[in-house]
């Protein structure tokens, strides 16, 4: 958001999981794109099918899942270790790549100061009120990644 408010200040912008719609006015939104490229994406919507709950209630009940993750330490490493784990290559063994302390390092984090709910209320703002157009107001670069989606190990 700095990079759409404050774009003088903001030295560069980096983009991940970046998605997009078809071009105004296309017949087909798919004609121009690679076929290699085309099963990228289909591959990726497929895997990502099991996987976008967390975004789906993040972005239209951020409150209700924030009270009830802040109200319970058990739920709130619960919801990290598992995003830990579904976004890491780790073969759903979270343990192969993250230590118990580094896991629970993170889950304190949001517990001591509380700000779980902080952390999912941006799904929500940003749904309500989606980024303007900033072209051009910052240097922009995107990641993207073979699997498709962010990493954290």
């Amino acid at each position: 958001m700095a990079a759409l408010n404050d774009a003088p200040h903001v030295a560069g912008l980096h983009l991940n999981f970046c998605t997009a719609g078809a071009p105004p006015g296309a017949a087909n939104a798919n004609d121009s794109i690679p076929s290699a490229q085309l099963a990228r994406v289909r591959e990726r919507q497929a895997a990502m099918q099991n996987e976008l709950a967390y975004f789906q209630i993040q972005s239209t009940k951020p409150e209700t899942l924030g009270y009830g993750l802040n109200d319970s330490p058990v739920g709130l490493a619960a919801w990290i270790v598992e995003k830990f784990r579904a976004w890491c290559d780790c073969s759903g063994d979270v343990e192969r790549k993250f230590t118990k302390d580094e896991l629970l390092n993170n889950v304190m984090l949001y517990w001591v100061t509380q700000t779980i709910t902080s952390s999912t209320r941006i799904y929500f703002e940003n749904r309500v009120a989606p980024a303007r157009d900033a072209k051009g107001r910052s240097p922009c670069r995107v990641c993207d990644l073979p699997e498709g989606h962010p990493r954290v190990d």
